[in-house]
Formats: C-alpha cells, sequence, structure tokens
C-alpha cells in the first residue's frame, strides 16, 4: 500500500505499518546482535505472519514461538515420510526415531513456553525455548550425513529469534509499564 494522504485511514494504515515494519526490523537486529547464529530469517518469517504487522514486541515474541512450533510440525512430518521410505537402513532408522521423539518432546515444550510467557514467567520460557532448541541439535548429532540438516538449522533458528525476543521483554518492562 502506498502512503497517500487520501483518507485518514489509509494514513493511519500506513503509520502503524511503518511502525510495526520497524518493530521487527528493530526487535530483529537485537537478536542478531545478541546472537550470532541468527540470519534474514528473522525479518522475513516474523513479517510473513499478518498479526505481526501490528503486534507488540511482547506479541512478536510468541509469534517466534508459534513459527517455531509450525517449523517442529512439519519436521515431524518430514521425518515419518523418511521413516516410510528408508526402511531398509537400520542406522537411519534409528536416528529417525530418535528425532522424531525429541521433535515430539520439542512441540509441547514450546507450547508450555507460551503459557509461561504469558504468565510473566521470562526464566522458566527461556529455559523451556532452550530445551526444544537441543532436539535440532541433538537430531542433527544422531547422523553421520543428516536428511534433516536444513530443518534442524531453521528449528534452531526460529527458537533462538524466540529465547533472544523473549529476553528482550524483561529489559523493556520498565519503558512498557510506564505508557
Amino acid at each position: 500500500m502506498r502512503c497517500t494522504l487520501s483518507t485518514f485511514f489509509s494514513l493511519s494504515f500506513c503509520f502503524i505499518s511503518i511502525a510495526a515494519a520497524d518493530l521487527i526490523y528493530e526487535t530483529c537486529q537485537k537478536c542478531a546482535e545478541r546472537s550470532p547464529i541468527l540470519s534474514y530469517l528473522c525479518v522475513s518469517s516474523v513479517q510473513a505472519i499478518p498479526p505481526s504487522h501490528t503486534a507488540s514486541l511482547s506479541e512478536l515474541a510468541v509469534i517466534s514461538v508459534k513459527l517455531a512450533l509450525v517449523n517442529a510440525t512439519a519436521t515431524l512430518w518430514s521425518i515419518q515420510k523418511l521413516l516410510e521410505n528408508e526402511a531398509s537402513d537400520s542406522n537411519l532408522m534409528g536416528s529417525l526415531k530418535d528425532c522424531r521423539e525429541l521433535y515430539s518432546d520439542a512441540v509441547p515444550t514450546l507450547e508450555n513456553s507460551i503459557t509461561a510467557f504469558k504468565s510473566l514467567d521470562y526464566m522458566s520460557c527461556n529455559i523451556l525455548i532452550t530445551a526444544a532448541m537441543d532436539a535440532a541439535t541433538t537430531c542433527e548429532g544422531r547422523f553421520d550425513v543428516s536428511p534433516l540438516t536444513k530443518q534442524n538449522y531453521d528449528f534452531f533458528q526460529l527458537c533462538d529469534i524466540a529465547l533472544v525476543s523473549s529476553r528482550l521483554i524483561p529489559s523493556e518492562l520498565p519503558f512498557l509499564l510506564s505508557m
């Protein structure tokens, strides 16, 4: 949408869009400063979710966790497809089954992190997200040559975005409470 003065609504929408884009960009910049593994994935993944366009900083953290949940679910689906197709290689099957268990545990862990976050229990939230992140690194380590490298890397990054975002909130609380 082009920003014009034609109507109050479109002008308001323009300012909201700019403010939201700035918040997403600034949050991703802070994430990248605090965690060297993060890449363009932060901006591209968060902006792809329509509610992020009008989200607060705390809402962006929850959106990041939900993105990691979607990724974990997709990874579980990929693992299931690989298990169905790779039945002849027992080493690969064992590693895939381990990964399935790890990601199956990561899903409720991330769901619990959202509950902790909404309860303002940031320490528990951070512990839970960190525990979920371990699924990616542990899964990747199960293989000589992993068929899940991209999924593991993306999941780790999305969890890292959520983790760093959730850590930004307590530092912003004095400002948010003064509003």
